[in-house]
């Protein structure tokens, strides 16, 4: 992502325009041209913001009231939209375990451009339309910001047929998933016949939910 420090060398908001700093504060720090036309915030009045030094650049389109606003995960995000958070990312956001992982973790449609989420730090599974993710959750991360992460059910399922995540945190996965309020045995059930795990779901999620008299 962009190196801001020598940027920021000469950067002030002090003169950002009251207008402008109400549109970057509804949308904690972080504007897009299209979040700022929803704003009637026109395209010349961020780029003129900009050019007079009083906001940051991330990347094209991509702008911050300040450095401190920056927020990787979600500006990957809006950067690649089509991706979902999966996985250990998604895990975290669900707080199905206490694991934090060092990387993140994403799903991508198949043969897409990988390049900046791998320089990025982010894991990427490239998967074919039948097994792309449905049904997707909108969650805040950490910094507040919206992030798109697979779903309860698909997370429970991408962790039981990971071939890189850890016995602890997938057991973890599990015993948080019985305890969940808003599980959806349908939707799991379904996906287990996808990823052909149903013996799997069956002998650790579905025979402790049902057990046999």
């Amino acid at each position: 992502m962009k190196d801001h420090n020598k940027e920021s060398e000469h950067y002030s908001n002090k003169n950002l325009s009251i207008h402008l700093k109400n549109a970057f504060t509804k949308n904690n720090g972080i504007l897009t041209f299209t979040q700022a036309k929803s704003l009637n915030i026109s395209e010349t009045e961020l780029l003129e913001a900009y050019k007079n030094k009083n906001i940051l650049q991330e990347e094209p389109g991509i702008f911050m009231e300040n450095e401190s606003d920056y927020d990787d995960m979600y500006i990957l995000q809006l950067l690649h939209p089509t991706g979902v958070y999966s996985h250990e990312t998604a895990v975290m956001l669900h707080n199905l375990s206490r694991f934090s992982p060092f990387r993140d973790y994403m799903i991508v449609p198949e043969n897409y451009d990988t390049e900046q989420l791998n320089q990025n730090n982010v894991v990427t599974f490239q998967t074919t339309e039948s097994y792309f993710p449905t049904e997707n959750a909108t969650v805040k991360n950490f910094l507040g910001n919206n992030v798109t992460i697979t779903n309860l059910e698909r997370t429970v399922i991408d962790m039981l047929s990971s071939t890189h995540s850890m016995g602890d945190v997938v057991k973890e996965v599990i015993e948080s998933y019985l305890d969940e309020e808003q599980k959806n045995i349908e939707r799991l059930t379904k996906y287990a016949s996808l990823f052909n795990l149903e013996n799997t779901v069956q002998d650790q999620i579905l025979n402790r939910l049902f057990p046999k008299n």
